[in-house]
């Protein structure tokens, strides 16, 4: 392989550490991360649904400090750099002796609550992050993943147990930066009904400084087609091992020229006790009220509606604004997510990247203005007016997402009718090489490439036969 690649898409790699993503896959990365100057934006969370600079205390660790005085904990401000390393033999000793306990006394007593520390928290992320990182590296399913599910359960009760007595838990900022690497060349192969050795083919060449270029290219290069689903989730903070979903919502679309999206769906899950008399983490972006969430159940009881969303996330690839975000909250939050992933059963596409390599006005935008941003690009695409907002919440963003996507793909004639009329001015020749007429303005595809149009012949492959498991470390 001719560059660097990235990890399993898992909280258990080297990310775990702050381990910044290699600067030659810069534009695979979200905008909240890197191109649009972060996500703060005056406290506001959102459009990465992650980093902030709000003073929150609900997500996050690395530091803690008790902000009670006089409750017989107070321990000063803990200075903890990141996680803990852990072996996998000492993170499998810990998680099974974990599970066992909590399934001999799955509502710890007033003792075993009253003794719960920072330490454990920590403790209990360090063995989430070693299994992890084993499950994901390794060839096949080594071991159940629904051990890393409860461990990521009993870790955000720590969380809320601490808080209760007044522990203020810092943020860690432990969410991938972008999907891996095989998994956006996947989504392209899949959009475009192409050959995923094809598209591989045509990126992976030296030089190495050329592959920005090559990859804006295979996003350009043909005509998009299928179903998607597009998906959102509001969350109480961007860390799935102590956060919780509270609004899931999706709609479907299909790829064609006056295409919109159809089947809404949207739905509340609750939350722990703890919320019903502090704010809901976010309700000044969100404005999800605990009226919302209450008498609901929380996303991780509800069987029936985590069935319902693997269902639809299995159907067909699913699309959202910096996948990795959703990505990371089914993979600890969504039984059975893990494991199709692996199997590549499911398969998510970012649109913030498709903004990125299709909508050549982001690269005259300021980064601070986060151009790459849902709201922005929607406003700039006409599908969101000017004096309006994202509403941050799932189905209203899912379907304002899906009406940008075909807004641009449209403006770029880079689909066709519904009856199957082409419309965009690429043709594919007889020796299979693809002459491509500029629509997509000076940033768009080289006018003729016999090398890399014989490597993007179509070849009316859709998702279900991209080869090879999705997101293992050892097959980036």
């Amino acid at each position: 392989m001719e560059f660097a690649t990235v990890g399993d898409g898992g909280i258990g790699d080297d990310r775990r550490s702050g381990l910044q993503a290699d600067v030659a896959q810069r534009d695979c990365l979200p905008a909240s991360k890197r191109d649009d100057g972060g996500v703060h934006d005056g406290g506001s969370v959102h459009d990465g649904k992650g980093s902030r600079n709000d003073g929150a205390a609900a997500e996050g660790s690395g530091a803690a400090k008790d902000a009670s005085e006089g409750n017989g904990h107070a321990q000063g401000t803990v200075q903890i750099s990141q996680v803990p390393e852990m072996t996998f033999a000492q993170a499998w000793e810990y998680a099974t002796k974990k599970l066992d306990d909590e399934a001999c006394a799955p509502n710890a007593d007033a003792e075993r609550t009253s003794s719960v520390t920072v330490e454990d928290l920590l403790t209990n992320e360090a063995a989430i992050a070693a299994l992890s990182q084993r499950w994901f590296q390794s060839n096949g399913i080594p071991f159940d993943f629904s051990i890393v599910r409860g461990l990521a359960d009993i870790n955000r009760r720590i969380a809320r147990i601490l808080e209760s007595r007044g522990v203020q838990l810092d943020h860690v900022d432990r969410m991938p930066h972008h999907l891996p690497y095989k998994v956006v060349l996947k989504g392209i192969a899949a959009m475009q009904g192409r050959r995923l050795r094809d598209i591989e083919k045509a990126v992976n060449r030296k030089p190495q400084s050329e592959y920005r270029r090559r990859i804006m290219r295979q996003y350009r290069i043909a005509h998009y087609h299928g179903t998607y689903v597009g998906i959102d989730l509001e969350t109480t903070g961007d860390d799935p091992l102590r956060g919780y979903i509270i609004n899931t919502g999706w709609v479907a679309a299909r790829l064609e020229r006056g295409s919109a999206p159809c089947d809404e769906r949207s739905y509340y899950s609750g939350l722990p006790d703890f919320y019903q008399e502090r704010p809901i983490p976010f309700e000044y972006v969100h404005h999800i009220t605990w009226q919302d969430v209450q008498d609901k159940q929380q996303f991780r009881d509800d069987h029936d509606l985590q069935s319902l969303v693997l269902s639809v996330l299995t159907a067909h690839p699913y699309m959202a604004h910096h996948a990795i975000f959703e990505h990371e909250w089914f993979l600890y939050c969504l039984d059975g997510y893990a494991e199709a992933f692996k199997n590549g059963e499911v398969l998510p596409i970012d649109t913030q990247e498709i903004c990125r390599k299709l909508d050549e006005d982001v690269n005259d935008i300021p980064l601070n203005q986060r151009p790459a941003a849902l709201e922005n690009w929607a406003k700039r695409r006409g599908t969101l007016k000017d004096d309006e907002k994202e509403k941050h919440l799932g189905e209203a963003d899912a379907k304002l997402m899906m009406r940008t996507v075909l807004a641009e793909l449209e403006r770029h004639g880079l689909v066709d009718d519904a009856d199957g009329t082409v419309r965009a001015d690429n043709t594919v020749r007889a020796d299979g090489t693809v002459h491509t007429v500029d629509t997509v303005g000076a940033a768009g595809a080289d006018a003729t490439d016999a090398t890399d149009g014989a490597d993007s012949a179509s070849s009316a492959e859709d998702a279900s036969s991209v080869e090879g498991p999705i997101g293992v470390l050892g097959n980036a």
